[in-house]
């Protein structure tokens, strides 16, 4: 495993000093999303990570598959613009999803209700999904770059759905970003380390977050909450898992500054690494 940390914690403006302070702390590689990348000057920050020594983990776009023609074919256009951010910054894995629930981050509206649920869906659903990310991973193999799927809302909230569209889609470019835990697995009552062992061939990108308690109400730090991720990272490097934890949500809520969570964190990833060797 490799250390990570998601950036979108920070202000645009506080990027640049903020990414020497972490790779002193030794994150191996950050991970920026859209918000700071369409107003990024993108030479400025490769100079920025390599006078630092640091990699860029993931990139962090937004797409919707599911959700109207309109918003598919944007979502391609997105993909197109995220493939050449990735070969200007050298890095090779791009976040991915089939809905997008945030009104505010996509420039077109929904055609009806965006997709919450993978047991909501219809057959239109999963076929405006499959063909879009047959799509962009046929457009991103062609310059060696990998598409994780997040496990977060909509086609993406169970195992099942996930594996289902890895089945359907039949690009070896696609992956998952897991991020723990699913909510559709937990409506089924199918456990935690369930999900871990019915999608860990497929995991390449680990987004941390930790709770005090299953209820989920109030974040902690990684090695302070419920989810064991010892255990999980222990399962995954099983399957063969070389990616980053990256850690996502530094803030908890407003509780902490993001430095002070960044801080804890490396601490425990560079113990969780010890442990693993």
């Amino acid at each position: 495993m490799k250390t990570a940390f998601c950036m979108h914690v920070f202000s645009n403006e506080k990027m640049e000093e903020t990414i020497p302070k972490l790779a002193a702390m030794g994150y191996e590689g950050l991970e920026f999303w859209e918000q700071y990348l369409s107003q990024a000057d993108l030479s400025r920050l490769k100079k920025v990570l390599e006078d630092n020594k640091v990699e860029v983990a993931q990139l962090c776009p937004y797409f919707d598959f599911t959700s109207g023609e309109e918003r598919w074919q944007w979502s391609v256009k997105m993909a197109e613009t995220y493939v050449q951010r990735c070969l200007q910054l050298e890095t090779s894995l791009i976040r991915t999803y089939t809905e997008c629930p945030w009104m505010n981050r996509m420039p077109i509206p929904p055609k009806g209700e965006v997709l919450k649920k993978s047991a909501q869906a219809s057959d239109a659903h999963w076929d405006a999904a499959i063909r879009g990310l047959k799509k962009i991973c046929s457009m991103g193999k062609k310059h060696g770059i990998r598409f994780a799927l997040e496990t977060t809302h909509g086609l993406l909230d169970s195992s099942g759905s996930v594996l289902k569209l890895i089945e359907k889609v039949e690009a070896d470019n696609l992956g998952v970003n897991l991020q723990l835990p699913l909510s559709g697995d937990r409506e089924k009552d199918i456990g935690l380390m369930d999900s871990v062992e019915k999608l860990g061939e497929h995991v390449i990108h680990i987004h941390a977050n930790n709770w005090k308690n299953a209820d989920m109400k109030e974040y902690s730090f990684l090695d302070e909450g419920f989810i064991d991720y010892e255990t999980v990272v222990r399962r995954l490097n099983r399957f063969g898992f070389k990616g980053y934890v990256s850690v996502e949500h530094a803030t908890h809520g407003g509780k902490h500054e993001p430095l002070e969570t960044a801080t804890h964190e490396i601490a425990y990833l560079k113990r969780l690494k010890m442990s693993l060797s």
